[in-house]
C-alpha cells in the first residue's frame, strides 16, 4: 500500500499542478491531464513530450572539489552494508564510508530513491537506516511506488529530506535537468547521495557517461554544494569492460580466468602510479582532475547538499 505521505506530495509532471483522485485515475486540476493510479502504484510518466527551459549559468568558474576517498562520517561511524541485492560491485556499489553518510531522519521525514529498480527495490533495506518514509521511483516495472522520469519529477517542491540515486544520472537527458529537478524537490540543507558512470560501457541504453568535471557541472548547474567526489577505486575501466561482456562468447564460462588475468594488470597499474604520482599530489596530496589512476575509474560516487540559501 502506498503511504499517505506520498499522496500529499505528488504533482502533475506536465505542469506541476495538484492532482485529484477519481477511482483509478488522477486528474490534474490545472491542465486536466489524467494518470493511472492504484493503491500499489502511481503511473506519473509524461503522457506526451513537453518543452522545458533549462537555466544554466555560463562563464563562471566551476568548483573543483578535491578527488579523494569519502571519509567515514564522524557522527554516525562506519555502518555495515545490508546483505541484500547487489550492493558490493560496480557503479551502484556501496562502501561503509558512503553508507555512513545516509542521514538519520526519523518517521516524520520522506526520502526518494530515484531509480529504485524496476523489479527489485534493492536499495530499500539499506535506506531503512534513515527512518524516513521510503518512496521508490523508476521508469517502469512493478516494484516502484511511482513510475516517472528524473527529468520531470512528479513531486511538489521541497518534498524530500534525502534523495538517493545510484547510477541513474547517465540515463537522463540531459543530466543537468535531472539534477535541477532533484534540487527542486529537496528541502534546503538536505543531502543528495549518488553515483554516476564514467568508463563503464553503455548499459541499459545509458547515454551520458562523464568525467569528474562533467559530474561537477551537473551538480553545480543545479546549485548543489558538492561535499565529496570520489573515484570508484575498486571498479576501473578494465573491470567494467570484462563485467559487462567485452568477451561475450567466453565471459559466462571463463569469468574466473578473466578475473585472474585482470588482477595482476590492476596491481601493476596501481604500483606504477604510486612510484610516480602526479606532481600536484606530491605537493599537497590532492588528486588532479584528469590525471593519475583516478582518470581510469569506471564510475564516481558523490555527496552533495542543497544549500539553505541558493548558490545560483
Amino acid at each position: 500500500m502506498l503511504s499517505n505521505r506520498l499522496w500529499k506530495i505528488i504533482r502533475c509532471p506536465m505542469c506541476n499542478g495538484s492532482l485529484d483522485r477519481k477511482g483509478n485515475t488522477l486528474i490534474c486540476q490545472d491542465c486536466q491531464t489524467s494518470y493511472a493510479a492504484s493503491d500499489q502504484q502511481l503511473d506519473l510518466r509524461l503522457p506526451q513530450p513537453k518543452s522545458v527551459m533549462l537555466p544554466i549559468e555560463v562563464g563562471r568558474l566551476r568548483p573543483r572539489p578535491p578527488l579523494r576517498p569519502i571519509p567515514v562520517n564522524p557522527t554516525s561511524g562506519e555502518r555495515p552494508i545490508p546483505n541484500t541485492g547487489n550492493l558490493n560491485f560496480g557503479t551502484t556499489a556501496f562502501t561503509p564510508a558512503l553508507y555512513s553518510w545516509f542521514p538519520v531522519l526519523g518517521p516524520d521525514a520522506t526520502m526518494l530513491d530515484l531509480g529504485c529498480g524496476c523489479m527489485d527495490r534493492r536499495f530499500e533495506q539499506a535506506c531503512q537506516v534513515t527512518g524516513a518514509t521510503y518512496i521508490g521511483l523508476d521508469i517502469g516495472g512493478p516494484a516502484p511506488d511511482v513510475l516517472g522520469c528524473g527529468e520531470a519529477l512528479p513531486f511538489a517542491a521541497e518534498s524530500f529530506d534525502f534523495v538517493l540515486s545510484m547510477g541513474v544520472l547517465s540515463h537522463t537527458h540531459p543530466p543537468s535537468l535531472a539534477t535541477q529537478e532533484i534540487s527542486r524537490v529537496l528541502r534546503p540543507g538536505s543531502l543528495f547521495i549518488g553515483t554516476a558512470q564514467f568508463l563503464e560501457p553503455c548499459i541499459m541504453a545509458s547515454r551520458n557517461h562523464a568525467s569528474a568535471i562533467g559530474i561537477v557541472d551537473w551538480l553545480d548547474d543545479a546549485g548543489l554544494e558538492i561535499l565529496y567526489l570520489e573515484p570508484n577505486y575498486h571498479y576501473d575501466g578494465l573491470s567494467a569492460l570484462l563485467a559487462l561482456g567485452y568477451f561475450p562468447p567466453i565471459y559466462t564460462t571463463h569469468v574466473g580466468k578473466l578475473t585472474s588475468l585482470l588482477k595482476p594488470i590492476q596491481a601493476l597499474h596501481r604500483w606504477l602510479w604510486q612510484i610516480k604520482p602526479p606532481k600536484s599530489r606530491q605537493v599537497d596530496g590532492t588528486i588532479p582532475y584528469g590525471e593519475g589512476p583516478e582518470a581510469f575509474t569506471a564510475s564516481f560516487r558523490f555527496i552533495a547538499r542543497k544549500p539553505v540559501q541558493a548558490l545560483i
